[in-house]
This record gives C-alpha cells, structure tokens and sequence, in this order.
C-alpha cells in the first residue's frame, strides 16, 4: 500500500512521436502530491525513420543522448518509459546505461506501440531492468493510436494505481 509520505518518483522516458510523452505526462498528473522529477531523453542526433529503423534492428544498441549520468539512489520509485522499435531502442538503451544507483529500486516500465510483439518486447525490456539489479513492479504497454484521444487515460490511471499497490 502507497505510503502517506510523498515519494521521490522520477519518470524517465524517450518519446520519438509524441505517445509515450502522453503516457509521461498523465502519469506525472497522476503523481500529484509527490515529489516527482520528470525526465524526457533526446538523441544528440535526430535521424531519419529509416535510420531508426536500421538501428533498431540490432539488440543493445545506443546512440548518444543529452542526459549524462542518472543517479537515481534517492527515488523511491522509478518509472522507465520508450516506445517499441522493432528490436531495440537505441535512446531508451542509452538512457539505462546511464543509470546509476539501481540497486533493489522498485521501477514501473512504460511502453508505446504500433504493431505487434508487444508483450516480447515488455519482457525484454523488465529484463534490462532487472539486469540492472532494479525490481519492476509493474509494466503498462499502449497501442499508439489510443494516445491519440483520450482511451489510453484509463490505462495509465490503472498502472499508476497498480503501482501505488505494490508500493
């Protein structure tokens, strides 16, 4: 059960197109009344799609961002957001490179789509988290086009109260 205390949340997440800055946003609304940081990644680079796309393609690989080192040792919770590209998403990969202090934090995973795979592509990604020796406590995955009006809101609204659960 959610503590009565504020917490330290940081919500971290790339957005290429817009739909997982909508999943951040609602879920920093949705943090009222914590101590929230919100982070967006941004290459250093902007690309073409085909350009992602090649990159995409190859598991691990990163591209430089304007984050430096993450030092989350003083949240409570962390909340990790991306879209899915086709095997990997090379921003979101660099961003968890550059976490430091994961140790045993409790982190919610955020993902946007617009195809299939969905599912593999969430578990890949706790994976990475886990690698990290963070705990996932919770995963939300949102087909882009719901982010396009408001039926994704209720989602995120049930992940954020999923993760106060677990908290």
């Amino acid at each position: 059960m959610l503590n009565q205390r504020a917490l330290k949340i940081l919500i971290a997440y790339f957005s290429w197109r817009g739909a997982t800055a909508k999943v951040a946003a609602r879920l920093l609304n949705d943090a009222a009344g914590h101590k929230v940081t919100i982070l967006r990644a941004s290459p250093k680079k902007d690309r073409e799609y085909w350009q992602w796309l090649i990159l995409s393609f190859f598991p691990g690989s990163y591209v430089d961002i304007d984050l430096g080192l993450l030092d989350v040792s003083k949240y409570d919770l962390i909340l990790m957001g991306s879209p899915k590209w086709t095997v990997s998403c090379p921003p979101f990969n660099r961003l968890l490179k550059s976490l430091r202090g994961t140790a045993g934090k409790r982190v919610g995973y955020f993902m946007t789509y617009g195809g299939f795979d969905a599912e593999r592509y969430v578990r890949a990604s706790l994976r990475a988290l886990e690698s990290l020796k963070m705990e996932p406590i919770g995963s939300l995955a949102v087909k882009r086009v719901l982010t396009e009006g408001p039926g994704y809101l209720p989602m995120v609204d049930g992940f954020w109260k999923h993760l106060q659960d677990e908290i």
